[in-house]
């Protein structure tokens, strides 16, 4: 049975409930803290240069979040970066990072970026090899891939 993920902009009103999930991946993080970097993804200017996006699965649990921030390259032009990229079930599979990744690649290509460039923590090994198989070139802090984008040559 395929799973099937809903995503959409984690407004400032219900980041509280995607809070566990953040925390159980990065257990320093307290709700003010979190709520505050939200708060400040979600109020950049133009609105599309930062946010903070929240994945749910078919019985509307929260199991991924990422937060971006459009960003220029010297390399690649204009850039995707994930500052924050949570993904888990209870299951701990693959599909529910391929899927997150995937829309954060969706996004990256609305927004007419080259390249995905995703920041992990010194806690996010299993996260880090769970992004090498899916393609990403990692180097222990930063995981990235170049992208086919429309508009770009």
């Amino acid at each position: 049975m395929q799973s099937v993920f809903a995503v959409e902009r984690l407004t400032d009103e219900r980041a509280s409930h995607a809070f566990p999930l953040v925390q159980a991946s990065n257990p320093g993080i307290e709700l003010p803290a979190w709520l505050d970097f939200v708060r400040f993804h979600n109020s950049q200017f133009p609105a599309d240069n930062s946010g903070v996006m929240a994945m749910r699965d078919s019985t509307d649990c929260f199991c991924g979040v990422f937060a971006y921030r459009i960003e220029q390259d010297v390399r690649n032009g204009r850039i995707f970066s994930i500052q924050l990229f949570v993904a888990a079930d209870i299951m701990n599979s693959l599909s529910t990072v391929r899927a997150l990744l995937d829309a954060a690649e969706t996004s990256a290509s609305k927004l007419v970026c080259a390249a995905v460039q995703v920041r992990l923590s010194k806690d996010q090994a299993v996260m880090g090899s769970h992004l090498e198989t899916l393609g990403l070139a990692t180097d222990g802090y930063f995981a990235a891939r170049v992208i086919q984008t429309a508009g770009l040559n």
